[in-house]
């Protein structure tokens, strides 16, 4: 069950590698995101050069929950947050958006959130 956590915020490190066949690997850390605080704020940061999170919609739940009342916030072209009301213990899937920042081509991954461990 969620409990009340002070200034809860949980921290996920996005990183971007390049293949040598050109295929884009997006990596977030932790996956799935642990979150076990009501009202827990959790942030993006990506930790690569050369790609941005997408200005609008850079995290998107895949299916609507009322856990995430607001869409996600862009802060800065390298950090991305998302609201988390953690209500409801379930997993959650969402899409991490960037784009690479010479090319603007966007790509994207699909984890996991894990609320109410």
């Amino acid at each position: 069950m969620a409990q009340l956590i002070d200034n809860a915020v949980v921290p996920v490190s996005v990183t971007v590698a390049t293949d040598d066949n050109g295929n884009v690997n997006i990596t977030c850390t932790p996956n799935p995101v642990p979150v076990d605080g009501i009202s827990t704020l959790i942030t993006f940061n990506l930790d690569t050069r050369g790609y941005r999170f997408r200005t609008v919609r850079a995290i998107e739940l895949d299916t609507p929950n009322s856990d995430f009342p607001y869409p996600s916030w862009t802060i800065e072209p390298t950090l991305a947050t998302l609201y988390d009301l953690c209500n409801q213990v379930d997993t959650f899937k969402y899409t991490v958006n960037i784009v690479n920042t010479i090319t603007d081509v966007e790509y994207s991954v699909d984890p996991e959130i894990k609320n109410g461990m």
